[in-house]
């Protein structure tokens, strides 16, 4: 039956014993907090070259669709980050928008990029650090901005990007926009997001919170620029 232990402690339980030992129920509701622990673990103990503070930066684009505006899947999942104890060598920045209420507190009418950091203590704290008039999360320059956003604001020796909402596989892409009549990234536009972002590398991978995405297409979208794909 779904583990009822938090993000952290099936996380941390299955790294320990070398495996994913994740009910599918678990593997959906722990993503994203997954993806952030195990980019902590193959960046830990790197060295940082000047100017790159930190040895990971996360970006997290949140399209909250109906999925927050019904049941609160998206600020779950990032009080699950939160738990997930990540240390003080990534950053994490989430891009919310895409929905029509929030049960934290965003504000639907505009597109916010948050910050969660390790704090000394270890706590993993909050802050919003940029608000901006929403715009569609299902435009490709949306994703462009964002991206060149966290590059040059939290500058690291490695990139990785999840995309979090609804996912409908190469026919339809993913990120439905509840705020702009369920706009969303069609593959071609996430392609142009990504070729438009000015990365100075390829990101270390690009996963998926969605429905769908494992596909050879969506594979073929994102190769270019990752070196690594998580979906399922």
């Amino acid at each position: 039956k779904p583990s009822k232990k938090t993000a952290a402690e099936v996380v941390r339980a299955c790294m320990e014993q070398g495996v994913l030992c994740l009910t599918a129920k678990d593997r959906v509701r722990l993503l994203p907090a997954l993806m952030i622990l195990l980019l902590c673990a193959t960046v830990r103990g790197a060295a940082f070259s000047e100017g790159s503070p930190r040895a990971a930066t996360v970006m997290v684009y949140m399209c909250g669709s109906n999925l927050e505006s019904g049941s609160g899947a998206a600020s779950s999942d990032i009080a699950e980050m939160m738990e997930s104890g990540f240390d003080s060598s990534v950053s994490v920045l989430i891009m919310t928008g895409g929905s029509a209420c929030w049960n934290m507190p965003f504000k639907p009418d505009q597109i916010q990029i948050s910050e969660l950091n390790a704090a000394p203590d270890g706590e993993i704290r909050f802050r919003i650090v940029r608000s901006s008039t929403a715009e569609s999360m299902g435009e490709a320059g949306t994703l462009s901005a964002f991206l060149r956003y966290g590059i040059e604001k939290y500058p690291a020796e490695d990139y990785a990007l999840i995309l979090c909402d609804h996912g409908g596989g190469p026919l339809e892409g993913v990120c439905w926009d509840e705020m702009f009549s369920m706009d969303n990234l069609r593959l071609e536009e996430l392609r142009e997001g990504l070729q438009n972002a000015g990365l100075p590398k390829k990101l270390r991978w690009i996963g998926f919170d969605a429905c769908l995405m494992a596909d050879l297409e969506v594979a073929e979208t994102g190769g270019p620029f990752a070196g690594y794909m998580i979906a399922s």
